[in-house]
C-alpha cells in the first residue's frame, strides 16, 4: 500500500512539472516571455548592425531599422516577468530605436551617426545580457 501512494505522489508530480513546466528558457523564441523578447531584439539588432556594416555609402533609400525592432523592444518593455531594474534600460532602447529613425530622417543622416545610435544599444543589450 505504501509503495502504491509514493508511486502516485511520484507520478501526479511528474504530471504536474510536464504540465506547468519548468518556465521560460533562455533559448526562448516566444517574443511573450522575456527571454524570447530579448533574443529577437538582440536578433534584430544583429541584422541591423550587419545591415550597417559594408562601407558602401547611406543613400538614404531604406530604413534601416525595421519595425521588427521596435516590436521586440516593445514587447521586452511589457513583459511581466521583466525585472524591475531592467525596465529603465528597456526604455532606454525605445528612445534609441526612437533615435534611430530620426537619425534616418534627417538630411544629415549616414553610416556612421546610424552606427553610432546602433552601438549605444549594443552596449545597452551586453549589459542587460547576464541580468536578464
Amino acid at each position: 500500500m505504501i509503495n502504491r501512494v509514493h508511486l502516485l505522489s511520484v507520478s501526479l508530480l511528474c504530471a504536474v512539472v510536464f504540465l506547468v513546466g519548468c518556465g521560460p528558457s533562455r533559448d526562448s523564441t516566444d517574443v511573450n516571455d522575456r527571454y524570447g523578447a530579448f533574443n529577437e531584439m538582440e536578433s534584430e539588432l544583429q541584422s541591423l548592425r550587419s545591415t550597417l556594416a559594408d562601407d558602401s555609402p547611406y543613400d538614404g533609400s531604406y530604413d534601416p531599422a525595421e519595425d521588427q525592432l521596435g516590436s521586440a523592444i516593445g514587447y521586452l518593455k511589457r513583459n511581466k516577468d521583466l525585472p524591475a531594474e531592467l525596465k529603465p534600460r528597456a526604455d532606454e532602447l525605445f528612445a534609441l530605436e526612437l533615435k534611430i529613425h530620426d537619425v534616418y530622417n534627417s538630411p544629415e543622416a549616414s553610416k556612421e551617426s546610424l552606427r553610432a545610435v546602433v552601438e549605444e544599444m549594443q552596449a545597452i543589450i551586453d549589459d542587460m545580457k547576464d541580468e536578464i
